[in-house]
């Protein structure tokens, strides 16, 4: 008898506001939107905000990695030891490429 297994992880990159407030304990959509209009400002996250209308989806990876640096970012002194965006970085913390050392 063969046996086969398969692992499958389901992640969606873009998330809606309502989602991101659920996922993050946002209490209101305005608080959100102060932190997707700084994480634009910031330079940092190309393509991270896409808007179309009132539809509005954010990379999920992108505004973990700003939450996680925020502060850091928003010094001029330490802004230079906030190390690059790396999407797979993240992606890993979060568990979305496996487990560790099963890349």
């Amino acid at each position: 008898m063969k046996i086969t297994a398969i692992e499958s992880i389901r992640a969606v990159p873009l998330i809606s506001k309502e989602e991101a407030c659920k996922q993050f304990g946002f209490k209101s959509k305005d608080s959100l939107d102060v932190r997707i209009k700084e994480m634009e400002e910031s330079g940092r996250y190309a393509y991270s905000v896409i808007r179309d209308g009132k539809l509005v989806l954010i990379n999920y990876l992108a505004l973990m990695d700003y939450l996680y640096h925020r502060r850091k970012l928003q010094q001029k002194n330490l802004i230079k030891h906030v190390p690059p965006f790396d999407p797979v970085k993240a992606a890993r913390s979060v568990g979305w490429y496996g487990v560790a050392g099963n890349y």
